[in-house]
């Protein structure tokens, strides 16, 4: 649709305004809460541990001191979310998409190869909780930066599969249009990973020059460590986590503790990534894993 001012704009008619209710990226069953208990109270009792663990969260990595005492809160940068896509018409993400909303703009890399990254295979909703993560500005449950722009870069289609070659085009189209906005692209997140655990990049790795060029434009790529900790039992990265170019990231409870499937070595950041609610497509509410 053409809006007033001359820009194209999609628009979609569904409005979805809810939150995710699942216990996302946790390694504990929900059977601990109690076989005996009817679904409804089974919910409540899920509902009260999320809202406790995000303010924890705020609390342990010091986001709400940021934002209380400096204002920093992502205003005037954008975020690039390389990933599902990202259900822009979610409120808490701006409620549309392009100039004049917070998902500015972005790009479906997958099969359907369009100018529309929206969420929406029946495997996805995981850019858009990623997204809100990093983003939601609801009142209850903030990002870690509700002031910031987002650009939607979509490598899964919608039977959730991406190959690297989507990646390495979405992380091109960052370079080229790192400047293509009201607020300049300042950070790429990837929050995904591939069969790898080592200190090194694979031989197969496609991805370093892209990420070596977007090095130098001064553009900060946070990626996932992984979460096979379990399987591997020793340290190490996924890949592209374990590219030099990049920070990986690797997943901790509220309180602190590594999470036991989060893959690591001696050069990641940590930050909680247990039970984070965050933005999704109603259709996805309803799931429980």
């Amino acid at each position: 649709m053409l809006s007033s001012n001359g820009h194209t704009r999609l628009l979609r008619s569904a409005r979805f305004e809810t939150f995710e209710q699942r216990l996302m990226l946790t390694a504990q069953p929900l059977d601990d809460l109690g076989d005996d208990l009817l679904p409804a109270e089974r919910a409540e009792l899920i509902l009260d541990e999320i809202e406790t663990l995000l303010a924890d969260v705020h609390r342990t990595t010091g986001a709400d001191q940021v934002r209380d005492t400096y204002g920093f809160d992502g205003d005037r940068q954008t975020v690039a979310v390389i990933d599902t896509g990202v259900a822009y018409d979610h409120y808490a993400l701006g409620g549309g998409f392009g100039e004049g909303y917070r998902v500015v703009g972005g790009w479906d890399f997958t099969e359907e190869n369009d100018a529309d990254p929206y969420d929406d295979g029946p495997a996805g909703f995981h850019g858009t909780h990623v997204a809100g993560v990093i983003g939601s500005s609801d009142a209850t449950y903030t990002g870690v930066a509700p002031g910031v722009d987002i650009v939607a870069l979509r490598v899964f289609n919608d039977q959730g599969s991406g190959v690297l070659s989507w990646v390495e085009d979405a992380l091109q189209w960052v370079h080229d249009n790192r400047d293509a906005f009201d607020n300049p692209i300042t950070t790429v997140n990837l929050s995904l990973g591939t069969q790898w655990n080592a200190d090194t990049v694979p031989n197969w790795a496609m991805l370093e020059d892209e990420f070596a060029q977007l090095e130098a434009d001064g553009i900060f790529i946070a990626v996932a460590a992984g979460n096979d900790f379990a399987d591997y039992g020793v340290t190490g990265l996924s890949y592209p986590a374990a590219s030099p170019f990049v920070v990986p990231v690797a997943s901790t409870d509220n309180a602190g503790t590594m999470s036991d499937f989060s893959q690591r070595n001696s050069r990641v950041i940590a930050a909680p990534g247990e039970a984070i609610p965050a933005p999704c497509p109603i259709t996805c509410s309803a799931s429980t894993a």
